[in-house]
């Protein structure tokens, strides 16, 4: 009974850990694109792809900020629904991005990156859920 509660606090400690990653990465890379909007001349359709991932990036930290607080209180169920929207979020912004030309910026890749974190952090839940 005590190797059940231990895994579960470890596998509970390495979510909480998982989606603080994601959520800093989410928000390195947010402050990317505010960057990048603020210093550099974009094309008419790449700086609306820029701006349609800006709100992406601010909705999908809310969102793992919320995953955060429903894990503490051992809410599984909400910690995964934020998760999942936190990705949606990614999704989105990397569908717009592969509309943009060229995409020599380096916001796509550091897209496929936020959302493979936040992909790893609900793998982590949902082992977590199942242990």
């Amino acid at each position: 009974m005590a190797e059940h509660a231990s895994k579960s606090a470890d596998l509970a400690m390495l979510a909480l850990i998982s989606i603080k990653v994601a959520s800093n990465n989410g928000t390195n890379t947010s402050f990317y694109i505010k960057k990048t909007l603020d210093t550099k001349k974009l094309e008419p359709a790449v700086e609306q792809n820029f701006q349609d991932c800006e709100d992406n990036y601010i909705s999908a930290t809310q969102q793992l900020d919320g995953a955060v607080s429903s894990l503490v209180s051992k809410n599984y169920k909400d910690t995964k629904m934020f998760l999942e929207s936190a990705i949606d979020d990614a999704i989105t912004c990397d569908n717009g991005l592969r509309k943009m030309p060229g995409n020599q910026l380096e916001l796509p890749h550091r897209n496929i990156m936020f959302r493979q974190l936040c992909i790893n952090a609900l793998d982590v839940v949902l082992f977590l859920t199942t242990s």
